[in-house]
C-alpha cells in the first residue's frame, strides 16, 4: 500500500483525494457562513441579500475548482475532457447553461434587485428571490386589473433574462406617469373644467411630484435623459361625439392604483356637484307616451 510521506505521519494515498475534496468543501462553507455572518450588520436589505448570493456563488466556485484540481491534474486533459463533454451535452443542457449565464447577468449587471417591481415576458411582480435557475416574483395584476398583489408566487426561469426584455418600474426611478380620461359633451365649459381637474389632481400628487423631481436629479447624473415637467397636465382633443380631457400625472409605481382611486373619487364628486354633463358610449332612450293616430 502506498503512502504520502509527511513530516509527522504517513498518509494513505487512497485517502488523499477525498481529503482534498473535503478541504475544498470546508473552505467553501466556511467562507459562505463567514460572509453570511457579516450580513446582519448591513442595514440595507437588498445589499444583505445580494451579499449572500455573491458569497454562495464564490463558495460553489471554490468547491468546484477544488474538485477539478483533485481529479484532473493536467491542463491538456482538462481541456480535452471539457471539449468532449461540451460536445456531448451542449444540446441537452442548453437551458441550464442559459440559466447560468442569466444568473451571471443578474449578479454582475443587475438589471433588477430583490424588491424591484418588474415586467418580463408579460408577467408583472415584485422580485422576492432568485437563484441559479429561477426568479421568484410576487405576482401583481392579472384578474385584479391593477397593480395589486394576486397572492401567487411566480417562478420564472433565469434564462428569461437573455430572451425577454425587462421593464423595471422601481430601479433608479420609482415613478411612472398615469392618466385619467374624461369625456365632456359639447356645450360644456371645457376650459374651466380642465383647470378644475388639474387643480384636483395637483392636490393629490404634490408630494409625489417633489419626490419624483429629487429622484430624477439622481437619475440624470447616471443616464442621459431629459424630462422638464413633472406637474400634472390636462390635454384636450375632440371627436365627433365629445371633447376629450386627458389628465396626465406622475405617481409612485407601487401606489398607482390608490392614487388613481383618490383622484377619481374627487373628480366624480366635482362632476356631480357642478352638474357637468359627461360623455358616454351608451344611449338613453326616453319614452314620453304612445303615438296617437
Amino acid at each position: 500500500m502506498g503512502y504520502i510521506l509527511t513530516e509527522q505521519s504517513l498518509f494513505p494515498v487512497y485517502l488523499a483525494k477525498p481529503f482534498q475534496m473535503a478541504v475544498s468543501i470546508l473552505i467553501g462553507l466556511v467562507f459562505y457562513y463567514f460572509i453570511s455572518g457579516l450580513s446582519p450588520a448591513i442595514k440595507d436589505r437588498r445589499m444583505r441579500f445580494t451579499l449572500r448570493k455573491i458569497a454562495a456563488f464564490i463558495a460553489v466556485s471554490v468547491i468546484l475548482v477544488g474538485f477539478l484540481a483533485t481529479w484532473i491534474h493536467e491542463v491538456t486533459i482538462l481541456a480535452l475532457s471539457a471539449g468532449l463533454v461540451a460536445a456531448g451535452v451542449s444540446f441537452s443542457l442548453r437551458e441550464p447553461i442559459t440559466s447560468l449565464v442569466g444568473w451571471f447577468i443578474i449578479i454582475f449587471n443587475r438589471p433588477f434587485s430583490v424588491g424591484d417591481r418588474i415586467n418580463m415576458n408579460a408577467v408583472e411582480g415584485d422580485v422576492i428571490d432568485y437563484n441559479l435557475f429561477q426568479i421568484k416574483l410576487m405576482e401583481i395584476g392579472q384578474w385584479t386589473d391593477s397593480n395589486m398583489y394576486t397572492g401567487r408566487i411566480l417562478s420564472a426561469p433565469t434564462s428569461w433574462v437573455l430572451t425577454h426584455s425587462i421593464y423595471n418600474y422601481t430601479q433608479d426611478f420609482s415613478f411612472i406617469w398615469d392618466r385619467i380620461w374624461v369625456g365632456l359633451l359639447y356645450g360644456e365649459n371645457y376650459e374651466k373644467v380642465s383647470a378644475d381637474l388639474k387643480e384636483i389632481t395637483e392636490k393629490h400628487v404634490q408630494d409625489i411630484v417633489e419626490g419624483a423631481e429629487r429622484s430624477y436629479k439622481r437619475l440624470s447624473k447616471k443616464y442621459f435623459s431629459h424630462v422638464s415637467n413633472f406637474e400634472p397636465s390636462v390635454y384636450l382633443s375632440f371627436n365627433s361625439n365629445w371633447v376629450e380631457l386627458n389628465i396626465r400625472y406622475v405617481t409612485d409605481a407601487r401606489t398607482r392604483t390608490r392614487t388613481r382611486s383618490m383622484i377619481s373619487r374627487d373628480i366624480l364628486d366635482y362632476i356631480s356637484k357642478n352638474g357637468i354633463r359627461v360623455a358616454s358610449t351608451s344611449m338613453n332612450i326616453n319614452l314620453t307616451g304612445e303615438e296617437k293616430s
